[in-house]
């Protein structure tokens, strides 16, 4: 886990709400990077390393949903988790923000409770999605290391390679596989 604070951009229209979610979010030691729009949200996460999302629906500009279907599009921000927190209830919209790729959809007026405990979940489960793709990532460079090696020990056999240099080759594929 990185030792950078958690960044957490917030989209709302509202400078109270921004305010409001400044206040309880900092409380957690989360750094937060407020916009009021669409626009300046989507120019921010180009800025910024975001790790979660909390995005309004109803903004100027550029409205909440655009600025998850573009975010959803582009490969550089595709896994950032986006939260949205709106007062739009009706179903419509929460089904719209799941299918645009939202990890969740919080009404407002929410608990705050609540609300840290689903931005901790996906930072959470981000971190954890991260770390496996890192793992996975190493395991097939070593995998694929490993099938290099084992051709060459083989070509080096059938081909009356010398001892010394297959038994360098199989213990190169040792190395990898007990690392």
């Amino acid at each position: 886990m990185s030792n950078q604070p958690t960044s957490i951009l917030v989209a709302d229209d509202v400078f109270t709400n921004i305010e409001f979610l400044r206040y309880i979010l900092r409380k957690e030691k989360y750094n937060i990077i407020p916009v009021t729009n669409g626009s300046e949200a989507l120019q921010a996460v180009k800025e910024n390393a975001i790790d979660l999302i909390l995005l309004d629906v109803m903004m100027p500009e550029v409205d909440g949903f655009e600025v998850c279907r573009q975010l959803k599009e582009d490969p550089n921000t595709a896994d950032i988790p986006v939260i949205f927190l709106t007062a739009r209830t009706d179903i419509e919209s929460t089904v719209k923000g799941f299918e645009l790729g939202a990890v969740d959809y919080v009404t407002k007026p929410f608990h705050r409770q609540e609300l840290l405990a689903r931005v901790k979940t996906h930072i959470d489960l981000k971190r954890s999605k991260s770390s496996m793709t890192s793992s996975t990532a190493m395991y097939d460079e070593k995998l694929s290391t490993t099938a290099k090696l084992a051709q060459q020990l083989l070509d080096s056999l059938q081909n009356g390679g010398n001892l010394s240099n297959s038994q360098a080759l199989a213990q190169q594929i040792i190395d990898i596989t007990k690392a």
